[in-house]
């Protein structure tokens, strides 16, 4: 009688696993998978520069890319992004600070997301994806206006991608992110109890027409001490017919800890105060024209400025705190060829002065660039 009792539980706890096994039907909708990507390889030259400074010129692999999509089931995506030339701000796992003077470059797992579509207009992503800062850096890669993004979007969006949650959605005619991130490098993990919010939203009145916002509060988190962000943009684009115009404004204030409470000036020690403020501002226009199929040309107006950087200046005596300011504008000048759908020739030219508080610098730079995307 026991061992037939024991039998039965046997089948039983069989049957209920059974009932828990994947379909493997060769004819199931999911998952889904897709690969795709782009390889960019670019030449520059300095064709007019200041005197007293030497600027390389010669090939570059600008950016290569892969990117793994699909869909585990009906309602949840996934994708994998990897660069192969992502610059990394530490040498290893080890988070060892770069001390060679170089920057070092090597294949990194750049994103890597999960997408729980619950409503049109309420979804959630969870993993390692790109922060929702303005128009540009929202943009893809392969659509860029110009070889190289305007100077706020480096500037602004050190650490495009970070580790966090997102909800996101559109209702009518509004779209909306709202993230909660680490303030870590990409695939680093935290090493502060803060972490950075970023909200953003655009509105779509008209058919080509869209505006909008965005605002950053957090703690960055790298190498050295933390450094509080503040930061906040404004977006327009318009694209009608053959024309498009297409505009960004960012304003952050960001805050660094001071590891040193004073410095030694001759025999006296002189007070430093809390906090290092660095306040950046940065703004660019963009217009462009589409004169046939296969070709675009377009112009941009760049500009980023960066002051309140508070220094302590000496002549051995006395000490006083010196405030500096830097001041870079750039015009650009661009063509986009298309050879077909998926392939481009890039032709841009930069007129660049470069303002850092001394005396002004120049330099004029000539690109190309061969873009290929599958």
């Amino acid at each position: 009688m026991k061992k037939l009792l024991f039998i039965a539980a046997l089948l039983v706890s069989a049957n209920i696993a059974f009932a828990f096994d994947v379909k493997t039907d060769a004819k199931q909708a999911y998952p889904t998978f897709k690969i795709n990507g782009w390889l960019k390889i670019t030449y520059q030259d300095t064709v007019y520069h200041d005197i007293l400074v030497t600027y390389p010129s010669g090939f570059e692999i600008k950016d290569a890319a892969l990117q793994i999509n699909g869909n585990a089931w009906q309602d949840v995506s996934y994708m994998i992004y990897i660069q192969s030339n992502r610059k990394n701000k530490v040498n290893d796992k080890s988070e060892t600070p770069v001390t060679t003077g170089e920057t070092v470059f090597s294949p990194r797992m750049v994103g890597a997301y999960v997408d729980w579509k619950v409503k049109g207009w309420a979804n959630l992503r969870i993993g390692q994806f790109k922060k929702p800062i303005g128009l540009e850096q929202w943009t893809s890669p392969v659509n860029y206006d110009f070889i190289n993004t305007a100077q706020l979007t480096g500037k602004f969006v050190d650490n495009s991608y970070d580790q966090g949650i997102m909800l996101f959605g559109k209702k009518n005619d509004i779209s909306y992110w709202l993230a909660f991130y680490n303030g870590s490098p990409y695939d680093y993990k935290d090493k502060n109890w803060a972490k950075d919010v970023v909200a953003r939203a655009v509105y779509a009145p008209l058919a080509g027409l869209t505006f909008g916002g965005y605002t950053e509060y957090g703690t960055a988190d790298g190498i050295g001490p933390s450094k509080y962000r503040r930061r906040g943009g404004l977006e327009i684009n318009y694209e009608h017919c053959k024309y498009f115009v297409r505009s960004e404004y960012m304003i952050g204030l960001d805050d660094k800890r001071l590891t040193v409470d004073s410095v030694l000036v001759g025999t006296v020690w002189v007070k430093k105060s809390g906090l290092d403020a660095i306040l950046m501002r940065g703004a660019y226009l963009t217009a462009g024209y589409v004169p046939m199929s296969k070709l675009k040309v377009n112009v941009r107006g760049d500009m980023y400025r960066e002051n309140c950087s508070w220094d302590l200046v000496t002549d051995g005596i006395t000490a006083w705190w010196g405030k500096q300011e830097s001041r870079v504008v750039i015009c650009n000048l661009g063509a986009d060829y298309f050879l077909n759908p998926n392939t481009k020739v890039t032709l841009n030219y930069d007129v660049k002065l470069e303002d850092m508080a001394l005396r002004p610098v120049k330099n004029n730079i000539l690109s190309a660039q061969l873009q290929v995307k599958f």
